[in-house]
């Protein structure tokens, strides 16, 4: 075993330039050694690419940099399943276009590897976030600090991860092992899912480690990937939009819990797990994916069938399913801001409870009681 295993940190972006060259800056500044650059871009129209090429012909310092522009756009899963071709570190550290790694970042997770015996799979940590203009935003400068140990491995029950997504890690401050690949191949092509896809193989293999120490600014703008919470003010035009929007993240679940169901298949084959366990898993991913088309339709409907709708649910799912969809009774507009409010109700008790990491965090875990011999 090497004392100081190469690295990869990859800098993905697609139309951040903006952004893009202080999210190369932290890359650059990695106190790690040895360790690959790899900046690419998935595309993008607005220049991007020229300031990772002027970055990278520029460069001086210790690390070994790639430079990659796709021949055509990607998406968000198939650009990384194009980041592992290129990678050759036995643990690889993503950063966004629009995001800022600390320094010490990639050392902190190497030491976060190594507390684990090189065993973990997924890596993650906290987080700071910054606005458009880099100004860290002022209910995240109160006790970034927090009690308890820097590094928290975290196991689960892969039937609890199809029911409620947890643990689930930040995915802005995501790094794993190449050995997810190695097992279950490359990620769903045009998924956006790659932290849902990711912790699941991870839980299967060997968990994921939290480090309880923020180690990137996480920008948020109004282009960021990832979705979030309608402000309860857009006007109508916006608002439609926004239901747009919220119909393909429903549609997109929806095709991320088909993939865990290739996953388990690829589970049974390795033979790891118990076939009755993996049945139960493949169960709750149906049912869950199910829900979400249940979600999908009631939006598409009008009143009288959403109804009905919510009607079939109570007898077939149950009160508690019921519950979850009579919101969507509601018009548009209220509804949205009722999930506003809850969005943000649920934020503070997040930041209040640490998202209940400490239940995923025995040393060993429900899901390995149904490992094979």
């Amino acid at each position: 075993m090497n004392d100081r295993p190469l690295i990869t940190f990859a800098v993905s972006a697609y139309n951040q330039v903006r952004f893009i060259r202080d999210a190369i800056e932290g890359a650059f500044s990695q106190t790690y050694s040895p360790l690959e650059i790899i900046l690419s871009d998935d595309r993008s129209t607005d220049g991007s690419f020229a300031v990772m090429h002027e970055m990278a012909s520029n460069y001086s310092g210790p690390h070994r940099i790639i430079l990659n522009r796709n021949d055509r756009n990607l998406g968000f899963c198939g650009h990384i399943n194009r980041l592992m071709e290129l990678t050759s570190g036995e643990l690889v550290i993503t950063a966004q276009g629009d995001d800022i790694s600390m320094p010490e970042r990639a050392e902190f997770i190497r030491e976060a590897w190594e507390y684990s015996g090189r065993s973990v799979t997924s890596i993650y940590s906290d987080y700071f976030v910054i606005d458009e203009t880099g100004v860290q935003w002022d209910w995240e400068k109160r006790g970034k600090k927090k009690d308890g140990p820097l590094f928290v491995v975290q196991r689960g029950d892969l039937r609890e991860f199809m029911a409620v997504m947890r643990p689930m890690v930040h995915g802005c401050t995501h790094a794993w092992s190449r050995c997810l690949f190695n097992h279950f191949g490359q990620l769903p092509d045009r998924s956006r899912w790659e932290d849902f896809h990711l912790c699941f193989r991870s839980l299967a293999i060997n968990g994921i480690l939290y480090i309880n120490r923020p180690l990137i600014k996480y920008r948020r703008h109004a282009q960021n990937i990832s979705f979030h919470a309608v402000d309860a003010h857009l006007d109508r035009k916006s608002l439609v939009g926004y239901d747009a929007k919220l119909r393909t993240n429903l549609y997109e679940l929806m095709m991320a819990y088909d993939a865990a169901v290739r996953d388990i298949e690829t589970l049974r084959q390795m033979g790891s797990y118990d076939m009755q366990y993996l049945a139960e898993v493949e169960q709750e991913a149906h049912r869950v994916r199910d829900l979400y088309a249940l979600r999908l339709q009631v939006m598409s409907e009008n009143f009288p069938a959403r109804v009905g709708t919510l009607y079939n649910v109570l007898l077939n799912n149950g009160i508690r399913e019921a519950l979850k969809l009579a919101p969507q009774l509601l018009p548009r507009l209220q509804y949205h801001k009722l999930r506003d409010i809850k969005r943000k109700v649920r934020g503070r008790h997040k930041k209040g409870d640490d998202y209940k990491r400490q239940s995923w965090t025995n040393d060993q875990s429900a899901s390995e009681a149904h490992h094979g011999e």
